[in-house]
């Protein structure tokens, strides 16, 4: 039984998740994760076209809201892999929130970087420095509330990255 419990646990560990973690932990083995990551140069009719300039130009004027909106439409009418150049070309502008939304719309579950970003390091580290907080833990529930939107706000009033109220 244990050759089949090992077998199981092996094939477990070919998925991504926690239970395929826990199954190489079972078995005292690494557990690899798959990173994938767009080419840096995307496509310039991807990011030339009319719908990157009014979003380009949201950005700039900070009308982020706006560009918020506008960033679906683009994003959903493209193939995985122009979604895959969208993510990188947001995450390279540190427009955080677009990088992630692009990795959800395209399923780029593997695209580990522009879908967790290490975005507003700076202001992480300022609010946990001497606090018995791991910078981590603050990115972790900052990208799990906001998504990385600092302008999100919640029904019942909660806003910005952490959802204060």
């Amino acid at each position: 039984r244990d050759d089949e419990a090992k077998e199981i646990l092996h094939a477990l560990m070919q998925q991504r998740g926690f239970y395929p973690m826990a199954a190489a932990q079972r078995l005292g083995e690494e557990y690899t994760f798959r990173i994938d990551k767009a080419p840096a140069n995307a496509n310039p009719a991807l990011t030339q076209g009319p719908e990157m300039a009014r979003v380009r130009e949201l950005m700039y004027w900070n009308m982020d809201n706006t560009a918020r909106s506008e960033w679906p439409n683009l994003v959903t009418s493209r193939t995985t892999d122009e979604k895959a150049q969208l993510a990188r070309y947001a995450f390279d502008n540190h427009w955080w929130d677009l990088s992630v939304q692009a990795t959800i719309a395209g399923k780029l579950w593997d695209h580990l970087e522009e879908r967790f970003p290490l975005a507003y390091k700076d202001l992480v580290d300022r609010y946990t420095s001497g606090k018995d907080i791991p910078q981590s833990y603050a990115m972790a529930i900052a990208r799990q509330e906001s998504a990385w939107n600092p302008k999100v706000r919640s029904p019942v009033g909660a806003s910005g990255l952490m959802q204060i109220m």
